[in-house]
Formats: structure tokens, C-alpha cells, sequence
């Protein structure tokens, strides 16, 4: 049900320390409540849609730029 969002949590919890998997060390178990689940997959997308909105934004300016540079060029939608 949660697979995508506990296999975010432990790529971000281990992504630096790989050896830690390989190792004979005991394993940890997270216990997390369903609540907390839901609202760091809310906050997931919020940051989600926060980056595509920053892009979004970059682009628009970098376009702006182009067609300030070159104002011969012509885009025709569709």
C-alpha cells in the first residue's frame, strides 16, 4: 500500500552509508503510524509541487530572454 513511500525512506535514510545493508549489523525497524504516513506523503507533494512550480518559473524566464534576444522568431501553438 505504502511501498513507494518506505522505499523513498529507506533510499534517503541509507543512499550514503550502503554499507550499512551489507553489513551483519542487526536490522532497525520503524515503527510509523498511518497519520504520520499520510502527512509526510502530503508534504512530499507539496515539495513536489513546489519544484515543478520553480521550474515552471525558470523556464518562463528563460523564454522571456530568448524572445527578448531574437524577436524574429515566431512560435505558433499546437
Amino acid at each position: 500500500m505504502y511501498r513507494t513511500f518506505y522505499n523513498d525512506f529507506f533510499n534517503m535514510m541509507f543512499e550514503n552509508d550502503g554499507w550499512y545493508r551489507n553489513s551483519l549489523m542487526p536490522s532497525t525497524v520503524y515503527v510509523v503510524s498511518e497519520e504520520r504516513i499520510k502527512e509526510l506523503e502530503q508534504k512530499k507533494k507539496e515539495r513536489t509541487l513546489k519544484s515543478i512550480d520553480t521550474q515552471i518559473e525558470e523556464l518562463q524566464a528563460h523564454r522571456k530572454s530568448i524572445e527578448e534576444t531574437s524577436p524574429a522568431i515566431e512560435y505558433k501553438e499546437g
